[in-house]
């Protein structure tokens, strides 16, 4: 019957789907994150993207590393076109290929942040037709005037703070019509005018302090001015004010993941449409051996608990009848073995146990527990066969 049922149980956990194994390199830490495959390699001193990532990763961590260029079709020759995020901030990239991100269609999130890029080219964005964030921070961009702007209809977030800015053109972000945050903190502006963000109909946050404003300027005061009028949050170095989209930006800063800007990665949450629900991800360590992640535990667990819970129940039952079964089974021959009755049914002597009178002096104090429990049944079988004459006889 055991036999039975482990074999049942062994071809239920095989019908199982089982997770999928992929082969993570010793530097890397491969894991699931919000149903999304992910490979972080950070701190790694590594001088190359080249690492034999796995080709099906969607998030990719390579920041704080010392990768000093991006090569022609790297990342299509790497073949990591499900890639929805990339990170490769503070790196020493001052290189980039003007098909360096070929093959990213799906890409959604770059982080560029604390490099050496000293200026952008149109081309490299060209295939990032799906890209909706977009971090320059810390850079050196002080020609991005001088260079083709910015175009990428989806955009919705883009951060060139601290990039030693010193002017912005008007229309120079004409080209992004979508983007909805906009971050020109901490640069050398000196003047800045409305037109600059004029061309951003769905812009709600714009930061702009950190720069040496003239704060009595007449085009600062239009700026403030414009972006009262469109319900758009404002901060600058003069003077902060207070929109209608406070309360709005203080919530998107609580669900964001870096609360320095609302709304980052919220796509990660947002996204239904490519949600992996098939299979998990196992972690294969370079010496074979296989670490589950807590996904793949936890949803074991459950299919366990609400497919086969009469297995379960059946199982302790059955273990529970075997134990009392094999206890009581022990205890009765013991007591057989300890008292042995004659022919006419009575208890005898045990067996391995010889009769020993005490002396009456030495009291029942001497006498141990098997002494006395024989010495009382052989004194009530006295008393069944020896014949007591009454008091009323012998008077």
């Amino acid at each position: 019957m055991y036999g039975e049922m482990f074999f049942l149980l062994l071809l239920l956990y095989n019908s199982e789907e089982k997770p999928e194994r992929i082969d993570c390199p010793e530097y890397c830490v491969c894991d699931l994150f919000e149903n999304l495959r992910r490979a972080t390699c950070q701190y790694k001193k590594l001088y190359s993207i080249e690492i034999n990532v796995p080709s099906r990763v969607q998030i990719l961590d390579l920041s704080h590393n010392h990768i000093s260029e991006l090569g022609m079709n790297v990342f299509l020759e790497l073949k990591l076109s499900e890639l929805k995020l990339l990170n490769l901030s503070s790196n020493k990239i001052n290189q980039i290929h003007l098909y360096g991100f070929e093959g990213l269609d799906k890409l959604k999130s770059l982080d560029l942040s604390f490099n050496i890029v000293q200026y952008f080219n149109e081309q490299w964005f060209m295939s990032l037709k799906s890209l909706e964030e977009l971090y320059l921070r810390g850079n050196n961009l002080q020609s991005i005037n001088s260079e083709p702007k910015i175009n990428m209809k989806h955009l919705k977030i883009l951060d060139i703070s601290s990039s030693k800015i010193e002017n912005l053109q008007s229309g120079v972000f004409a080209y992004i019509p979508n983007l909805e945050f906009l971050d020109i903190s901490n640069n050398f502006l000196v003047h800045l005018d409305s037109d600059v963000i004029s061309s951003l109909p769905k812009l709600k946050t714009f930061i702009a302090e950190g720069n040496s404003f003239y704060c009595e300027e007449a085009a600062i005061e239009n700026l403030k001015n414009y972006t009262i009028a469109n319900g758009i949050t404002y901060r600058d170095s003069c003077r902060v004010i207070d929109t209608t989209n406070e309360k709005i930006e203080k919530f998107q800063r609580m669900v964001s993941l870096d609360n320095s800007i609302p709304g980052k990665n919220e796509w990660i949450y947002d996204d239904d449409s490519d949600t992996q629900t098939e299979n998990s991800i196992v972690q294969q360590c370079p010496e074979g051996r296989l670490e589950a992640t807590e996904e793949v535990i936890k949803t074991t667990l459950i299919k366990i608990i609400t497919f086969y819970p009469s297995v379960i129940l059946v199982s302790i039952f059955m273990s529970g009848l075997v134990i009392g079964t094999v206890f009581g089974c022990s205890c009765h021959c013991e007591r057989k073995k300890v008292y042995s009755s004659d022919e006419h049914g009575r208890y005898l002597t045990p067996k391995n146990h010889a009769f020993r009178p005490r002396a009456r002096s030495a009291g029942n104090k001497n006498m141990d527990g098997g002494d006395r429990n024989f010495l009382l049944m052989h004194e009530m079988r006295l008393s069944d066969s020896t014949p007591v004459l009454s008091r009323k006889s012998i008077i």
